[in-house]
């Protein structure tokens, strides 16, 4: 059965996983981002199994989407970012059971994060995360989604009084 840790002390090891140009994005910078980042991974059989970035602050390569991140931000919402499964741990459902373990350490979280990917917008939006927008800038298109916790339930996304 896997097991959902904290290894931000030891942040190096999940990014070793990462494909080469998430950690070129994220290697060069994690020195301003880790006092105000948690790593968490699953580790199942002393593998990493899953894994992902929690950021409290602004996440880094937000340039383009300032605005936006800000209001997330300023809401309390922490961004994940880096969520990443391993080749060989695909189909498993790790993913999902990153996400879950993620929101049970703290249900009254919420949560926002970007994905490129429409499969991905698919499958956060099967794991607890409302679709909210599509952010364009120039050529590059990305997905909002967020986590509502239950205690928040009666915010609307629809008429924006997130």
């Amino acid at each position: 059965m896997p097991f959902f840790k904290d290894i931000t002390d030891e942040a190096f090891a999940f990014f070793d996983t990462l494909p080469p140009d998430w950690q070129e994005a994220i290697v060069p910078v994690w020195d301003q981002y880790m006092e105000h980042s948690r790593v968490y991974i699953l580790e199942e059989a002393g593998q990493i199994c899953a894994g992902g970035i929690v950021f409290f602050g602004m996440p880094p390569e937000m340039d383009h989407f300032r605005e936006e991140a800000t209001r997330w931000v300023a809401k309390g919402y922490h961004y994940i970012g880096f969520v990443w499964v391993p080749e060989n741990q695909r189909k498993k459902k790790y993913g999902s059971a990153w996400l879950l373990s993620l929101i049970q350490r703290n249900p009254e979280q919420g949560y926002w994060l970007t994905t490129e990917e429409s499969a991905l917008t698919e499958f956060y939006t099967r794991n607890q995360f409302r679709y909210i927008k599509t952010l364009r800038y120039r050529h590059c298109e990305e997905q909002l989604l967020v986590y509502i916790p239950a205690a928040h339930s009666e915010i609307s996304v629809e008429n924006d009084t997130l």
